[in-house]
């Protein structure tokens, strides 16, 4: 749930405002197109198995407004694993859904993995197909690794047998 608190957008455990997308190449063409790509890339499918999963997987979006600003959507799933920001502002939305190494250490690992996944992406697209590669770039670099480090520490931190055994029990 999308909280507003004096015009402060807050994201909530509790679910807020969505709506079901699913992409078809006929209505969100370059969207879908992305998404296959993402797909073969990713998952190593053919095109058509790529195109079948995604014209039949709605894709859920939590729409979040910001006050004098405007209504946008992010797809909800990442948002319990890494940081969302307003576009209007290019601010961090808090969100009470990202864990703390305190909370479960397991899923804060998984939030770094998410928000390292993303990385090559970002760089691939900017880097290669733009030709760009500039200060912003290094500094998305240096916080990979920071956050590879900050992941390393927290494996070192716990013991991973029991946290499993408590997080599945």
């Amino acid at each position: 749930m999308i909280e507003n608190n004096k015009n402060t957008l807050i994201i909530k455990e509790e679910e807020g405002d969505m709506i079901d997308i699913t992409l078809s190449p006929e209505r969100y063409p370059i969207c879908f197109n992305r998404k296959v790509i993402e797909f073969m890339d990713a998952n190593g499918l053919s095109r058509e198995e790529a195109e079948n999963i995604i014209a039949n997987s709605p894709i859920q979006l939590e729409l979040l407004y910001s006050i004098d600003q405007g209504l946008f959507a992010i797809e909800s799933e990442p948002l319990a694993y890494i940081p969302a920001y307003n576009p209007y502002t290019g601010n961090e939305i808090p969100n009470e859904n990202l864990p703390t190494p305190e909370d479960n250490p397991l899923k804060t690992l998984d939030t770094t993995i998410c928000q390292l996944t993303d990385l090559p992406t970002v760089l691939r697209t900017e880097v290669y197909d733009k030709h760009d590669f500039s200060i912003e770039h290094m500094g998305k670099l240096e916080e990979a690794m920071e956050l590879i480090e900050g992941a390393v520490s927290a494996l070192n931190d716990i013991d991973l047998t029991e946290e499993r055994e408590r997080t599945n029990s």
